[in-house]
């Protein structure tokens, strides 16, 4: 969940997984110095990768 900056959190975001989703890792994708998510389908041809918003 994202911070608002006050000690409070914004609303969770909630998402599906396509069928069955393999195990999840984090690394630096984008190379802005905070680690992203990435999930892959249980094919492990395809996932979805969520980057770290920067400020």
């Amino acid at each position: 969940m994202a911070g608002n900056g006050d000690g409070t959190f914004q609303e969770p975001l909630g998402t599906a997984a396509d069928g069955r989703p393999g195990i999840p890792g984090a690394a630096d994708f984008n190379r802005d110095g905070a680690d992203d998510l990435v999930v892959p389908d249980g094919a492990g041809a395809t996932g979805t990768v969520w980057m770290h918003p920067t400020v």
